[in-house]
């Protein structure tokens, strides 16, 4: 598992390392979720990303980066099975 504080740095650790999935918040420092999840989905289109937020809608700039939409707070069992059915979808 790796982590990052900022989109800018989750792509270097994306680009250096072997990731299978990427779970990030839409609000991060410098680069927002939704502009670090388009960089990663053209370095690698089938990456499953899933995007943490507390907005209950999905921002329309956010079509197309992200592959699911979470909101914080939910039971981490949903999020586990997010990643689940991501990682199998991709299989």
């Amino acid at each position: 598992m790796a982590t990052a504080h900022s989109g800018e740095e989750g792509l270097r650790v994306f680009k250096s390392q072997s990731i299978d999935a990427v779970i990030m918040d839409y609000w991060l420092s410098g680069m927002d979720g939704i502009e670090a999840a388009r960089e990663l989905k053209r370095i690698s289109p089938a990456i499953p990303i899933v995007v943490l937020s507390a907005l209950t809608e999905l921002p329309g700039e956010s079509i197309g980066a992200a592959d699911r939409w979470l909101l914080k707070g939910e039971d981490p069992a949903y999020l586990l099975n997010a990643i689940s059915t991501l990682l199998e979808a991709r299989a």
